[in-house]
């Protein structure tokens, strides 16, 4: 067996599980502090989003389920935890869960070729920007509330190790150019959010602008209820 056929299957496989439980840890942190503090809720909405285009691109283009299969637990992962960050910050009601329902069936409709096969290959395109923004968004959430205690730095060393993998896989498999690009760009931001993260927690004071979001009134309105 040469080095190409045990990596690939060793990286699937870790790739794999590891996404299965990637947003547990930040799931328990929320859960634990009863606060979503230095968490953007669009942040994770536009990974949502970035996340369900490559899922939905490498299911149209017939690649092999092994090299993509992660964006499924991804994709739900992200919806769970959009649902937690708005109950915490009290904001969870009727019309955000049949508003997932109806996103899940616009999704599905897409990987079937409806309204139109070549929508997922066009928007594929904005894949790369969506994981920026994404990231982006999350860093200057932290950076400006100067807080990183509901932050799990071990999700996004998951998500890290993860790119990593998927580059290798990639690189190996398809050589798919925008995929590589999107994996790129997302694991120079995973790392920066880590670093930011660990960096907060030492000197929690830093802030950019000590305002607070309207999430974060949000969420801190809703945590002063909890307790």
């Amino acid at each position: 067996m040469d080095f190409k056929e045990w990596i690939i299957p060793f990286l699937d496989l870790t790739t794999i599980g590891l996404c299965i439980v990637c947003k547990l840890p930040q799931i328990v942190a929320i859960l634990k502090s009863k606060s979503s503090i230095g968490l953007s809720v669009n942040s994770v909405m536009v990974e949502l989003f970035g996340y369900s285009i490559v899922l939905g691109y490498n299911w149209v283009q017939g690649y092999p389920i092994s090299s993509f299969m992660e964006y499924f637990f991804l994709v739900s992962g992200d919806i769970v935890l959009i649902f937690v960050i708005f109950y915490y910050m009290g904001t969870l009601d009727v019309m955000k869960v049949g508003g997932a329902g109806v996103y899940i069936t616009v999704l599905v409709g897409f990987t079937q070729g409806v309204p139109h096969p070549q929508i997922l290959p066009v928007l594929m395109k904005f894949a790369t920007p969506c994981s920026a923004s994404s990231k982006i968004l999350q860093l200057k959430e932290m950076w400006r509330i100067g807080n990183s205690d509901s932050v799990s730095t071990l999700t996004w060393l998951i998500a890290a190790y993860t790119c990593v993998t998927r580059i290798v896989t990639n690189l190996m498999l398809t050589g798919d150019l925008p995929l590589l690009i999107n994996y790129g760009v997302a694991l120079t931001l995973n790392v920066g959010i880590i670093l930011s993260a660990l960096y907060l927690r030492k000197n929690p004071a830093t802030a950019i602008n000590p305002l607070k979001s309207q999430d974060d009134v949000g969420s801190s309105q809703s945590s002063s209820k909890l307790k």
